[in-house]
Order: C-alpha cells, then structure tokens, then sequence
C-alpha cells in the first residue's frame, strides 16, 4: 500500500490550530545536538530563540549545531549577532521549509503555506535521511551575508559555464583574453567559498551567487572552431 502522512504511524500532520510556524517552534525546542533547517527570513529569530531556549538541562546553550538557511530578507547587512553554534545563511528559494533534529526527526510544510499551512512531522529514518540530504544540498548553495552583485562580465561568464563553455570558447565569445576568464572564474570561486567548479556552478543553481537574468551576449557566427581569441578591447568591468 502507497505509504501517505495520513496512514504511516510515523508520519503526523499539524491541525489547522497549530499553523506551521508554532508547530515548527516547538519542534525545535525538542532537539539538543544538531538543528538544521530551510525557513524564510520573517521565521529567522524566533526560530533561533526557539532553539536557545530548549531542553536546558540537555543543551544550556541550545543544540551544539544550528544551521538555518533562509529565503528572502534583503541583504541581511543588519543581521544580529547570532549564538556561537549558530549560523545563518541566505537561499534564493525553495520550495519547501523543513526542519530536522538531531538527524532523528523531520519537520515539512510547503512553502506557498507560509504562517498558516499544514505542516507535516515525521520519524521515518528514511524520510528524515531524505530530508537531511535536500538541507546539505541547499546549504552548499546558499550564501553567507550578501556578495557584491556580479558585473556584467562575471554574470556572463558564469552564464557560460552553465552552458558548458569551455575557458577558451568563453573567452572568444565575450571578447576577451583565456587569462582573463581564469582569472574571473578564479575570483568567482574565492567570492562563493567554492572548492570547485562544479560547486561554483551549483551555487549559482541554487542563488547563492546573486546571478541576475542575462542574455548571453551573441558569439562570432562564422569564426571557426581553432580560431585564436581576440586581443582587442575587453569587455568592462
């Protein structure tokens, strides 16, 4: 039998006198050692405090690792000053908010919810493992406080590399020189906090780059494959 919210014994759903907000309170003030979740921003502090104030027998201090990744809020240049084990970093979106506790619980509400929707808790380790590996994979993406927005150059060069370019094609399309690219892409990865190029390109997937919407610019139609790149004038910065 397909297993739904309403029929596994380790699935729970929040009435609609425990909008998703409360109930996601009180979910973390049960947890002690490890806290992680994906919420928007207006969510934030109360969720922290929330934290903090939970099982001080257990934790004075709160869980030993709370992180929280939040959707929206600008460009969080007057954050407070968060706990020590507390950290707080910005997502583009997502299309749900969840919570998970000390790897053993799950919490789930969709996102177009907000304060008043349903929410669901669970216990199943498989569901809670599921839960655990979409927060990694958003967190990798999400950024700490908020970057410069790329220039015009950078945004196409990341744009490139989404499109598979190599460093060579990118230079011969936005005009510039093979070094300069390197050296943008270079700096991309030292800006995002990224290890590699196939994490700086997830970031920019999951918003964590702040890549506005841009046309590629055109490339040459009828230079060949093996042409050199051009030595002209660059692109500004």
């Amino acid at each position: 039998m397909r297993r739904t919210a309403s029929t596994h014994p380790t699935w729970r759903a929040t009435t609609p006198s425990q909008p998703a907000y409360g109930e996601l309170l009180r979910f973390a003030s049960t947890f002690t050692k490890d806290f992680s979740a994906i919420v928007p921003w207006q969510w934030v502090t109360g969720l922290v405090m929330a934290t903090a104030r939970g099982d001080r027998r257990a934790a004075p201090d709160g869980p030993a690792s709370c992180r929280i990744a939040c959707v929206g809020g600008g460009n969080g240049a007057s954050a407070p000053a968060w706990p020590p084990a507390t950290e707080v970093r910005q997502l583009a979106a997502s299309p749900i908010w969840l919570a998970i506790g000390d790897r053993r619980a799950a919490f789930i509400a969709p996102a177009s919810g907000h304060h008043r929707g349903r929410a669901w808790i669970t216990t199943d380790s498989d569901d809670v493992r599921t839960a655990k590996g979409f927060f990694e994979l958003a967190w990798c993406g999400a950024r700490r406080g908020s970057p410069a927005r790329p220039t015009e150059r950078r945004s196409a060069v990341l744009l490139c590399l989404a499109r598979g370019l190599t460093d060579a094609a990118i230079a011969k399309r936005l005009n510039v020189t093979d070094r300069t690219v390197r050296r943008e892409i270079s700096s991309l990865m030292r800006d995002t906090g990224s290890t590699t190029r196939f994490q700086l390109g997830l970031r920019t997937a999951l918003g964590g780059v702040g890549l506005p919407s841009l046309a590629l610019p055109p490339g040459p139609a009828d230079a060949p494959a093996d042409a050199p790149a051009h030595d002209g004038q660059e692109v500004s910065a």
